[in-house]
Order: structure tokens, then C-alpha cells, then sequence
């Protein structure tokens, strides 16, 4: 099954997203709740179970290896808006010019070159698939995921529904995170 989900306009759709998830950063409830805070299309504010142990170690992993191989600047949890909704990415990766491009216009919201997704025992395709979509209508030039055993795979290219073997910009990326 496909389903489209219509937008009013792009532009508004994100000015909408944005202006509703900085209230939420600013509101002191939301900074009490236990969990991963990511939004929807519509600004209302989700609640995922924060990360594992071993979850929030492989994000860890994989961001030191990013940084080790490419240099820039990787980040764990990262907010990348959307027009599906503010998403947090397990991990992000940019280059030193587009980080410092975005630390110094803090209400840039310009995507990570790469994102990464450590999956969960709750994941299903469906909504990996759709976090990939988003990511690269957001500007993303690769999009990986880690499965629950630490195996790498990797999406190029804006293609959602195409895995590859090694990634582009670092081919020499481990095919496997080892704890």
C-alpha cells in the first residue's frame, strides 16, 4: 500500500514543524519527559522510549568512526527537520563547514550530510523507509542503518529503497560494529 500524505505548502509545512518544536524546547514539560521527543508533520510532539545500553553504544561507536575516517563533526540524537516532522537521527555526520555553518545561524536547520539509524527490537521497515525519505527530501546525501547485530547498510543518492555494500563517501566505513 502507498500512501500520500498532503501538505498545504513546503515551505510553511517546515516553518510550522519548527516554530512548534523550538516552543517544545522551550517548555519546560517537555525537558521533564523520560524519551527520545521527535515531532510530525503537524508540530504535534511524539514520545519514543529512550535508548538501550547497547542502542545508545553503537551511536557512540559509529560517531567516533565517523569522525576518525572523515573528520567534521558527528553528533548522537540530532534534530533534523522535515517536512514529515522534527526526526532525530541516532547519528549525524557533516562536514567542519557545515557544522560551522550551522552553529553560527542557530536557527539553520540544514540537514546532516549523513544520518544514521541504530535500530530497535520495534522498528519496522515501513517506518525506516519513511525516516530515509525524509532525510534525503531534507538534504541528506546518504542515509545507513545499524541492525540490531551491528550490520551496516547503507542508502545513496536519495534512492530510499536501494541498499549498497559500502558507502560512498567512506567506503572504509566497518561492515560491522563491534561491541
Amino acid at each position: 500500500m502507498h500512501l500520500t500524505l498532503e501538505l498545504t505548502d513546503r515551505d510553511q509545512t517546515l516553518a510550522h514543524v519548527a516554530n512548534a518544536w523550538d516552543a517544545a524546547c522551550r517548555d519546560p514539560f517537555w525537558g521533564q519527559v523520560e524519551g527520545r521527543l521527535e515531532s510530525n508533520a503537524f508540530g504535534q510532539m511524539v514520545v519514543n522510549p529512550p535508548p538501550t545500553f547497547e542502542h545508545n553504544d553503537k551511536q557512540h561507536r559509529i560517531a567516533r568512526l565517523l569522525e576518525e575516517r572523515l573528520g567534521g563533526v558527528s553528533r548522537v540524537e540530532f534534530p533534523v527537520l522535515t517536512v514529515g516532522g522534527m526526526k532525530i537521527t541516532d547519528v549525524a555526520w557533516m562536514s567542519q563547514q557545515q557544522y560551522h555553518e550551522r552553529k553560527s545561524q542557530p536557527e539553520s536547520k540544514a540537514c546532516p550530510a549523513l544520518c544514521v539509524e541504530v535500530l530497535s527490537p520495534s522498528n519496522v521497515p515501513d517506518e525506516l523507509r519513511h525516516k530515509r525519505v525524509l532525510y534525503f527530501d531534507a538534504g541528506a546525501s546518504e542515509c545507513w542503518e545499524c541492525d540490531l547485530d551491528g550490520r551496516m547498510t547503507y542508502y545513496l543518492d536519495g534512492d530510499p529503497d536501494t541498499t549498497h555494500a559500502k558507502s560512498k563517501r567512506c567506503p572504509d566505513f566497518p561492515d560491522t560494529i563491534e561491541d
